[in-house]
């Protein structure tokens, strides 16, 4: 059994009630001492190290403690959640929350907020209920956001999931105030630990700009989408980024510009194996490409 620091506690817990070191650090101490706790390159003073484990909701015996069994387990139950609902195995996801509702363990406001944002995203797509998501997706997030203030990496997380309903719902007003508040939370953030959240809130906001016709917008926020995948190394949503770049500059009828983007997006499916979106996109090429040459003709 693997021995945890403190530091390597702290992280863990942290990350896994997805708080970045500055949500962490907010009226404790500054965003350099957490990262040096975690890192062991300091040890927390008492009174630092009591409103840390306040903060996480843990007992301070627990980072303590030689091993983790607690932790592993909770990491363990949000990790099958999180596979099951990615893919689409709704019901068996609910089944987990179900049994973990009733686990004391993940009483933590936390935890729990974990398990009511999921089961919203059941009942959406599973349940076909949009009433009964939204509320418990706003119950989820009253368990941690305080009025008035920036949300979490968490929180966006869970708010990009809500626009999303509405999106669906076509309450396009809703959605983008959403994405409003979400881009300025973003801004406020000096520092994120998943800059993947960046890149899903790039792409879902694009896609509600193609909804409410706002092309130009659209393709602004898929540029931006593309140059954080560059930057970052990141192949997740650089092909997605790059088809949806070419659908909204069809809809502009710059259709030969459109192709490269599609053509670039494919080959992107194609190096990453992704052969459902590769023929996606396929079929898209060929749709254009015709329509390009009888244009011509």
């Amino acid at each position: 059994m693997e021995t945890l620091s403190v530091g390597h506690k702290i992280k863990t817990l942290r990350q896994s009630l997805g708080l970045s070191q500055r949500d962490l650090a907010e009226g404790i101490c500054t965003q350099a001492l957490i990262s040096h706790i975690e890192k062991n390159k300091t040890t927390p003073t008492i009174d630092v190290f009591f409103n840390i484990a306040k903060k996480l909701g843990a007992p301070a015996d627990y980072f303590l403690e030689t091993h983790d069994n607690s932790l592993d387990y909770i990491l363990e139950v949000q990790y099958q959640i999180r596979k099951q609902v990615q893919e689409h195995n709704y019901e068996e996801a609910l089944n987990i929350i179900k049994t973990e509702r009733k686990n004391p363990i993940f009483n933590n406001s936390k935890y729990l907020q974990f398990l009511l944002w999921h089961e919203a995203i059941c009942d959406y797509f599973f349940k076909k209920d949009y009433d009964e998501a939204v509320d418990k997706i706003e119950k989820a997030l009253k368990l941690t956001h305080s009025e008035g203030s920036s949300y979490s990496e968490r929180e966006i997380e869970i708010l990009i999931n809500l626009a999303n309903f509405h999106d669906s719902e076509k309450k396009y007003d809703l959605s983008t105030k959403i994405y409003q508040d979400i881009n300025d939370s973003l801004k406020a953030l000096s520092y994120l630990s998943d800059r993947k959240i960046q890149l899903r809130f790039l792409f879902n906001y694009s896609l509600n700009r193609n909804n409410v016709k706002r092309y130009k917008e659209a393709i602004d926020l898929c540029n931006k989408g593309i140059i954080l995948c560059k930057q970052h190394g990141f192949l997740y949503s650089f092909g997605e980024f790059h088809y949806q770049k070419g659908q909204n500059l069809i809809d502009l009828g710059r259709k030969k510009e459109a192709l490269k983007f599609l053509e670039k997006a494919k080959m992107i499916f194609d190096i990453q194996d992704n052969e459902l979106f590769a023929n996606i996109a396929d079929k898209e090429i060929k749709k254009l490409q015709k329509s390009l040459e009888m244009t011509v003709s």
